[in-house]
């Protein structure tokens, strides 16, 4: 986790370089982001939240679980 991914950032218009372990945090945040926001119910206009309404969620009845897998090379590591 500790070797470094690069990547062209067409923003910035040059090579970008993170290790992998930092690349895997910020995508369980952003996960985190995201079941937060699922977690909120429904949308409103001061909230995020969650616009389907084929969806509901309500406290102590459901379970949500997040997951991030990277595949570096042939491994595959799931966090």
């Amino acid at each position: 986790m500790s070797r470094d991914y690069c990547y062209w950032d067409k923003d910035c218009r040059a090579w970008c370089r993170q290790s992998l372990l930092l690349l895997k945090d910020q995508a369980v945040q952003q996960v985190g982001w995201y079941l937060d926001a699922l977690c909120q119910g429904g949308v409103t206009e001061s909230t995020a939240g969650l616009h389907d309404r084929r969806v509901g969620c309500r406290i102590g009845n459901d379970v949500l679980i997040g997951y991030v897998v990277l595949c570096i090379g042939a491994t595959c590591v799931l966090a």
